[in-house]
């Protein structure tokens, strides 16, 4: 819900701005109550409500182009969260919601920052924001290729990112790899051409490892 606040606020703002007029009277014209609280302590149905008044003021703005970019991803962001984060509320009446009983696989967790994810070091260990995965020539320790990719994204789809650059002359003898990365198929591709490929083991009781 303060997501959605969040975005209806930035929403508001440029409309503000494009008018020439300040945020507190566009809030007013579009018959707001929600816009500017630092947080947004309501019910759900209030919040969707909000986002209704706004969407009905916009399309009567005749002087304001919703497709016109950065409005676009503004509102693109508030249905992508109304998708994501809620779902039909058999209870709620016609066109009620209710927030999600599980988080979405791809939870967007900021306005600002659009590709920011929850991510997970371990069971036990999580963070937000983004993962940085490096390819390092280990006698030379110059480093080759950077990548950086949402937090919950596997760590096998960054060797996509470092592979065009591990590929060139003069190639690969071996490679030393965090066990993420077991799983892309550059891997038996490197195997193939003869690369030695090296990975740390699976901590004891984790899965069995079968290289070949």
């Amino acid at each position: 819900m303060n997501l959605l606040g969040h975005a209806l606020h930035k929403a508001v703002s440029l409309a503000a701005q494009e008018l020439g007029t300040s945020t507190e009277a566009v809030v007013a014209d579009a018959g707001l109550t929600l816009v500017g609280h630092s947080s947004l302590n309501a019910a759900l149905g209030l919040v969707l409500e909000e986002v209704a008044r706004w969407q009905h003021w916009l399309a009567q703005q005749q002087t304001l182009a919703a497709e016109q970019p950065p409005r676009q991803e503004v509102l693109e962001t508030i249905t992508q969260i109304l998708t994501r984060d809620t779902e039909p509320d058999p209870g709620g009446g016609s066109g009620g919601r209710r927030l999600q009983q599980h988080v979405a696989p791809d939870q967007r967790i900021s306005i600002e920052e659009k590709d920011l994810r929850h991510g997970r070091t371990s069971r036990a260990k999580t963070f937000n924001g983004f993962k940085e995965h490096f390819a390092v020539d280990v006698d030379s320790t110059v480093m080759r290729e950077v990548g950086v990719r949402p937090a919950n994204e596997p760590e096998h789809e960054a060797v996509e990112l470092l592979g065009a650059e591990l590929d060139k002359a003069p190639g690969l003898l071996q490679l030393e790899i965090a066990l993420g990365s077991r799983a892309s198929p550059r891997m038996a591709q490197w195997a193939a051409q003869g690369v030695s490929i090296i990975a740390r083991p699976w901590p004891q009781g984790g899965p069995a490892v079968h290289d070949a």
